[in-house]
């Protein structure tokens, strides 16, 4: 399955084996040819319906269940929500409290990310507002049924999802009943994950020496919890402040979840996705005085002590993909305070060894962003950067040391430069 662009993931139905039943294959070449610009919105409408229900149609039907079309017609919906979602943000009608923040799914993180320009175009009629809300519906019941999928593919287009309709239903002022049901299924599936997580872990640690069988992967996507915490960033994102104003600050609970998945859990597509959520939510308090003073400015806090035990570690990950990821969010952290007049000082022994190493780190995705990240941060006085390295020279000076007696031979060169 192709998912970079609506015509290439409609095309992909085409091309599945064994074949997909002829109602589907009739609905994505209409889309297909017509680019969408020659149907009616209503028409739109209903081949997104057909897409979405095959599932569900084929399981009464006795039918073999497909997960493709629903992919297609995640993937589409999404699309198009997020376009009704410009348009409603552009208009009077516009709620306050929407997010601006974009989550990262594709896998590794990169410094930057370039668009390709050969990507076929695709255009979609405008929505009416009950149109719109009709897909959301649509929508919702799907996200909570497929959360926890088998297909990692199909989660990470639940994850896009559901924070397309979030947004849009926080746009129009409508759905709070919605957005209120993912998030506790989001947060409740995250928990049980970790829960049984913790169980497998006990009872296969005894058996490491013997036998390979319960060895935790590290590799590969740890069944729906990555996926998880990216639907909670998607949410967050969405939703901006108001999910604040909503759900309030994340609970002791929560904190600790996303902590333990962002430092402790094996695996590293986990803990990338768990400091994705935390992006979101800086960004999202960075827009509302209120949630930046409580969340941001208050260092004793537990969001701000989880921050900085996240970076501590993330920053020395020895996977560069959780290095890439925490390196981003380190810029977002100290950047959001820095515009605020915040004393960044208090956090500088514990982020600044490792900032400084990071800047000659060999995976050049992670040195090159660092080194803009130290620029972005003392530009206006770039003699600050001596005081504070110097003022911080025993830790800076330990972080070094160790690292020259890491196991990684990556680190260990970092350190010796």
């Amino acid at each position: 399955m192709d998912f970079s662009s609506v015509p290439r993931a409609l095309d992909s139905l085409q091309r599945r084996h064994p074949p997909l039943d002829d109602t589907i294959l009739v609905v994505c070449r209409s889309l297909i040819q017509s680019q969408g610009n020659l149907l009616t919105s209503q028409q739109v409408c209903d081949a997104l319906t057909t897409l979405l229900q095959y599932d569900n149609d084929a399981a009464k039907d006795g039918r073999r269940p497909r997960w493709e079309p629903l992919a297609a017609g995640l993937y589409v919906s999404t699309y198009i929500l997020e376009r009704a979602s410009i348009n409603l943000q552009s208009s009077e009608t516009k709620e306050e409290g929407a997010g601006e923040g974009i989550v990262y799914m594709e896998g590794p993180r990169v410094p930057l990310s370039v668009e390709c320009g050969d990507a076929p175009t695709w255009t979609c009629p405008e929505l009416s507002t009950d149109q719109i809300l009709n897909l959301c519906e649509i929508l919702h019941p799907l996200s909570l049924v497929n959360l926890e999928h088998h297909e990692p593919r199909l989660r990470t287009l639940v994850a896009k999802a559901a924070g397309a309709y979030c947004k849009a239903t926080v746009l129009m002022g409508k759905g709070e009943a919605m957005r209120r049901n993912v998030h506790t299924r989001v947060t409740s599936s995250i928990e049980a994950h970790l829960v049984e997580g913790r169980r497998h872990a006990e009872q296969a640690e005894s058996n490491y020496s013997r036998s390979s069988n319960g060895a935790l992967d590290d590799t590969t996507g740890w069944r729906a919890l990555e996926t998880n915490w990216q639907c909670l960033a998607a949410i967050v994102s969405a939703m901006g402040p108001k999910y604040f104003d909503d759900f309030g600050p994340f609970s002791d609970e929560l904190l600790n979840n996303c902590e333990y998945s962002s430092i402790q859990h094996p695996n590293r597509h986990v803990r990338a996705a768990g400091m994705a959520v935390l992006e979101q939510c800086i960004l999202a308090a960075t827009q509302s005085t209120v949630h930046t003073q409580s969340l941001l400015t208050d260092y004793q806090s537990g969001f701000c002590k989880t921050m900085t035990a996240v970076l501590r570690d993330g920053l020395a990950d020895n996977w560069s993909q959780v290095r890439m990821a925490a390196s981003v969010l380190c810029r977002c952290f100290l950047t959001s305070l820095q515009a605020m007049d915040a004393d960044l000082t208090p956090l500088f022994p514990a982020l600044l060894p490792r900032m400084c190493l990071n800047r000659f780190y060999l995976a050049q995705g992670v040195k090159l962003y660092s080194y803009e990240t130290w620029k972005i941060l003392f530009q206006n006085n770039p003699q600050s950067s001596f005081r504070h390295v110097s003022e911080n020279l025993p830790s800076v000076c330990r972080y070094y040391v160790k690292c020259c007696d890491a196991d990684n031979h990556v680190v260990r060169e970092a350190a010796c430069q």
